[in-house]
């Protein structure tokens, strides 16, 4: 570009070039008015701000200008590249094929596409306009080259596992269209960031019954398959028997979760409704028993220690224990069936028609969530949204809806009623949603979190109809949570977290004569680190270089748990013992303080990998629904297996 000429010949009676644009970048350049001499910021393809400035000042000159048409000069005129043209002129793809077979395979995985795509006329037409050259690799050739893919991903999560000390695994049973599949993930941290990793391991059909040595056979399989069996921290699953049962007779040693004391175990994980056990009476299994699981798996079978999904227990809490107090007779019983029926009256009328679909979209702005039988969360959070349309000036807006439907709008004491029950169930959904998490939660996060749940309820003095209620969520989660309460590897794990430290166990009831006790855990803790690595059998830790600061999730934990103090500074301070002191007595509040303590962030690591759920086996199973369409409902269990593995693991692709 000239450096005194405007981009457009017509308007050089106004404007002219003032200060030419960089070398090499010759989109944006100031514009000088000729009138008045002031410079405005344009750019090639624009004269906007010429406009504004001849509309504002010189409005004389404006008649003018908007008869000028912008001709742009012909040397600087843009010439767009016709795609078709290019194409159909035959131009060689940089892209090589091989290349675009890889594209065309990862992309299918990742979007869960079915292998016919590849074969329809507009798909391979799309690919080949865009990659001139190269062709569009057959269904058949796509499906021969996933084992290859799967391989290759499977070899890197393998050699990802390899490098780490200690991973957790979680397990989950699911059935989908006629078949039951088991899921396992396995999850770590990074030594050196400290940062959460998760892989997916498996998605393994189970055939015929989900018994307990079908289970532990398959999870003892799926673990040497990926060479973790001697590594593996806990297993966590939920509360079926047969899981249960599988743990109890095949853990290698007596750590873990793995007593079956209370009666309220969920029936087995098996999906045949015709094969369920009975669980309400306390099974006792004979050595016999054992010896002769031992015998039928040939003694091969060794599972790692054993852990109950909290989240899992806290469902059974809010459902089960909850149901058990509303079912005695009383105000509180008549008060939730009315507004329970009234709710249910109303969210049946939504789903089932769609013109009362479209009157409460058009009244409220949307249509309200409905529950589903398998989270008790989302029952909480349905009836949250009926009590916000039910405040202040909302509330004539859903009463007339329910009026057009013709059901029974909720009366002034029923909304009390509810509002008094969601702010009573809050504190356990809040408590769920943080233990259900995954990149930012450890099980160092269990004890805390259920002890802060404890203390809000014993908080909750002053409520007018759901204090019976209050009682019974007190006395079931402590009867659900017995064993986990003060269990020594889990007040370890949590005193480790630096968030929380010792700080959480001075917010409990036993507070003050528990500290000492979680003070000598820790201390025998780092003994038997510092024991490991004389006896050889871990490298001693390193000098650490000062990491990165990292997003610990640290601020929401911090809202939650109201005990936790001021943050502040640490100091420096060297060995084991002393630097375990230093981490007690000196507030460090973040995961990038304890990543430059060498000793502290191994123990950490030590007793932190397992996760506090099985969430993330859960969520391995949405992935899984998604994969199994009904468009895909042939595939075979090998294949699915794979398409699964491949379509979670996509950083190891």
């Amino acid at each position: 570009m000239a450096t005194n000429h405007i981009p457009w010949v017509n308007w050089e009676k106004w404007f002219f070039v003032s200060v030419p644009p960089p070398a090499g970048k010759s989109v944006k350049f100031a514009a000088r008015c000729k009138l008045c001499k002031k410079d405005y910021q344009v750019t090639r393809d624009s004269n906007g701000n010429l406009m504004k400035h001849i509309k504002s000042l010189h409005r004389d000159q404006l008649a003018e200008v908007q008869a000028t048409p912008r001709r742009p000069r012909e040397d600087l005129r843009l010439r767009q590249v016709d795609i078709r043209a290019a194409c159909e002129a035959g131009r060689p793809s940089t892209l090589s094929q091989e290349e675009l077979d890889k594209l065309l395979l990862e992309a299918i995985v990742e979007s869960k596409l079915p292998f016919q795509i590849l074969g329809r006329p507009k798909f391979k037409k799309l690919i080949t306009r865009l990659a001139p050259g190269r062709s569009v690799i057959c269904r058949k050739t796509a499906r021969g080259r996933i084992p290859v893919l799967y391989k290759c991903t499977k070899d890197r999560v393998i050699a990802e596992l390899a490098g780490v000390k200690r991973v957790g695994t979680t397990a989950d049973a699911w059935k989908s269209r006629g078949k039951g599949y088991l899921g396992v993930t396995a999850h770590w941290m990074n030594p050196s960031t400290l940062e959460r990793c998760s892989a997916a391991l498996a998605c393994r059909r189970v055939k015929g019954s989900h018994t307990y040595d079908v289970l532990a056979t398959l999870l003892s399989d799926i673990f040497q398959e990926f060479g973790i069996q001697d590594k593996i921290s806990c297993t966590v699953t939920d509360n079926g028997s047969n899981f249960l049962k599988a743990f109890r007779q095949f853990t290698g040693d007596d750590g873990g979760d793995v007593e079956d004391r209370d009666s309220d175990v969920d029936e087995d994980t098996d999906m045949d409704q015709t094969e369920r056990t009975e669980v309400d009476e306390p099974r006792v299994d004979s050595v016999g028993d054992i010896f002769d699981a031992g015998e039928v798996l040939g003694c091969e079978v060794t599972l790692p220690a054993h852990r109950r999904c909290a989240c899992h227990l806290l469902n059974l809490v809010a459902t089960t224990d909850l149901d058990k107090a509303l079912e005695r007779p009383g105000s509180v019983r008549t008060a939730w069936t009315n507004v329970l029926n009234k709710c249910k009256a109303f969210w049946s009328k939504q789903q089932r028609s769609t013109v009362a679909q479209d009157v409460v979209k058009t009244s409220l702005g949307k249509v309200l969530p409905t529950p589903n039988a398998t989270r008790w969360n989302s029952l909480y959070n349905a009836m949250r949204e009926v009590v916000w349309h039910y405040d202040g000036d909302r509330r004539a807006a859903i009463t007339a809806v329910c009026h057009t439907l013709k059901v029974d709008p909720l009366t002034v004491r029923e909304v009390e009623f509810l509002q008094e029950f969601i702010k009573m169930m809050e504190p356990l959904a809040e408590t769920l949603d943080l233990l259900q998490g995954e990149k930012h939660v450890s099980v160092g996060y269990l004890l805390p979190a259920i002890h802060n749940l404890l203390a809000r309820y014993r908080s909750m003095t002053d409520l007018r109809h759901c204090q019976p209620l209050v009682e019974a969520l007190l006395k079931a989660i402590k009867t659900r949570f017995a064993d986990y309460l003060w269990d020594k590897d889990l007040v370890v794990a949590a005193c480790l977290v630096p968030v929380f430290r010792l700080d959480w166990i001075r917010g409990t009831v036993e507070g003050p004569e528990k500290v000492h006790q979680a003070r000598e855990w820790l201390e025998e803790a780092m003994a038997d680190l510092v024991g490991r690595h004389e006896a050889g059998e871990g490298e001693a830790p390193g000098d650490v270089d000062e990491p990165e600061p990292m997003d610990t999730g640290n601020n929401a934990v911090r809202k939650l748990f109201s005990f936790l103090p001021a943050q502040r500074q640490p100091t420096a301070q060297r060995g084991p013992m002393a630097e375990l002191e230093r981490f007690l007595t000196e507030p460090f509040f973040t995961l990038d303080n304890l990543r430059t303590c060498k000793y502290v962030k191994e123990l950490y690591i030590w007793y932190n990998t397992c996760l506090p759920s099985s969430a993330s086996a859960e969520r391995l199973f949405s992935h899984a629904g998604l994969v199994l369409n009904p468009r895909r409902a042939c595939l075979g269990d090998g294949m699915f297996d794979r398409l699964v593995f491949l379509g979670v693991n996509q950083e190891f692709l």
